[in-house]
């Protein structure tokens, strides 16, 4: 009998997905590690065994929220104190598709997660911050991620490829989004703090979030983000190619620019966006390429202020318009700059509805990299009006400056100017309205 027994128990046992092991590092406090990138797995800790218990549907799902002595003890839970995810811990698992950490499970380091193509839905209740690079990098079954006392992610590419995340539940209390951390997101919709305010396309940032930067939502489907604390955008590309993005609020924004050779593009691509909100703050240079194809930006206004269609409205601390800034923005038809005395190549190159524009009577530069199409209003045919006409800081003519500028009525008197590059007449080339241009 006792050997029928033992038959029948090693014929259920084998039904069981193979056990690896787990090392407990005690050098490393409270983190659990796998050390084969499987799970379902022992963990060994001060000489006793452990076992991860919950799986289900053949391996599926994995629930660490209870830990068990023994596997014919399952009934009978034992608190393992573990703190973190340790690094690369499921790494290219291909199997589970649901997880639940426990409460005191607060970190999730580097590559926990990354490349567990399976993994669908995954509950962290505890986390507070994801501190490792590429997290969940590469999960691209994963759809939700309920993490409700998250305040940090302090490291690039947390969900970078998540190709099927659709949303994700943050702290209230955030503080910091890191590079990349959506790139690639091609899905995602939605970030919100609590199901009362959640709102489908809608990205809330919370409020104590003050940055962001390099490829934060690049690509994903958010229709509107709402960053009331942000004050800065850096790095390239931070909502590059949002292609459903309409409206943009950052009432405290007060510098949009870039340190990155690359150049800005924050917005670079987002077709459909309309309007964004900016603080009277802003200041300095609007970075290059910022929005760059955004062909249906009609305003940008100041906190405070109501948008108006067609209105670009910059406070008076903004001094210089970098590269490309807003080309081929065919929506635009007024620009208010007071305080722009820089504006580089390419920067209203294609704005075919630019009415007029007004800048700093202080205007020193109006660029075109040598190279009359890039000048920074070519081909800008509805452009009835330019403020300053009268421009004694001017130091160069470029070629292209106005060209095909047919409807450019006002007169320009450039005699007070030392002008050290002067490109012939092609700098009104097909400036035909003009009635006089005064040059030194």
């Amino acid at each position: 009998m006792k050997r029928i027994l033992f038959a029948l128990f090693l014929i259920a046992f084998s039904a069981v997905p193979a056990l690896a092991s787990w090392s407990y590092d005690s050098n490393d406090g409270n983190n659990i590690w796998a050390t084969d990138g499987t799970w379902k797995i022992k963990f060994v800790k001060n000489g006793a065994t452990y076992y991860i218990g919950g799986w289900s549907d053949g391996g599926t799902t994995l629930d660490l929220s209870t830990v068990y002595e023994d596997l014919a003890a399952e009934a009978t839970p034992h608190t393992v104190p573990f703190s973190s995810i340790g690094g690369d811990c499921f790494k290219n698992n291909t199997v589970v598709e649901t997880v639940v950490l426990p409460e005191r499970c607060t970190t999730i380091n580097a590559n926990s997660f990354y490349g567990c193509t399976a993994l669908a839905t995954i509950r962290m209740p505890g986390v507070t911050t994801i501190s490792g690079v590429n997290a969940f990098a590469l999960c691209t079954s994963l759809v939700t991620v309920d993490c409700p006392n998250l305040t940090k992610i302090n490291n690039y590419s947390a969900f970078n490829g998540c190709t099927s995340l659709v949303e994700l539940k943050v702290s209230a209390n955030m503080t910091s989004i890191s590079t990349d951390t959506f790139r690639g997101c091609t899905s995602f919709t939605t970030l919100y703090t609590n199901e009362a305010t959640k709102v489908a396309g809608h990205a809330q940032v919370p409020p104590g979030v003050t940055s962001l930067g390099n490829y934060n939502f690049y690509q994903t489907k958010i229709e509107r983000i709402d960053a009331p604390g942000v004050t800065s955008i850096g790095g390239t590309y931070a909502f590059g190619s949002c292609a459903l993005l309409k409206e943009a609020h950052f009432p405290k924004l007060s510098s949009l620019s870039s340190s990155s050779s690359s150049g800005s593009f924050a917005f670079s691509g987002c077709a459909v966006l309309e309007t964004v909100e900016i603080s009277s703050a802003l200041s300095g240079t609007i970075g290059h390429d910022s929005f760059n194809g955004c062909t249906s930006l009609e305003s940008i206004y100041q906190s405070g202020d109501e948008p108006v269609a067609g209105l670009v409205d910059l406070p008076a601390s903004v001094t210089k318009l970098d590269w490309s800034s807003f080309l081929d923005c065919k929506a635009i038809e007024h620009v208010v700059a007071p305080g722009v005395v820089e504006i580089k190549n390419n920067v209203f190159k294609g704005c075919t509805a630019l009415v007029t524009a007004e800048f700093s009577s202080d205007l020193a530069v109006l660029a075109n990299n040598n190279n009359y199409n890039q000048a920074a209003f070519y081909n800008c045919p509805a452009l009835v009006h330019f403020y300053p006409s009268t421009i004694p800081n001017l130091t160069e003519l470029r070629a292209g400056m106005f060209y095909n500028a047919a409807s450019l009525t006002n007169a320009f008197d450039f005699s007070g100017c030392t002008l050290t590059d002067v490109s012939g007449s092609s700098f009104m080339n097909g400036a035909k309205n003009v009635p006089c241009v005064r040059l030194p």
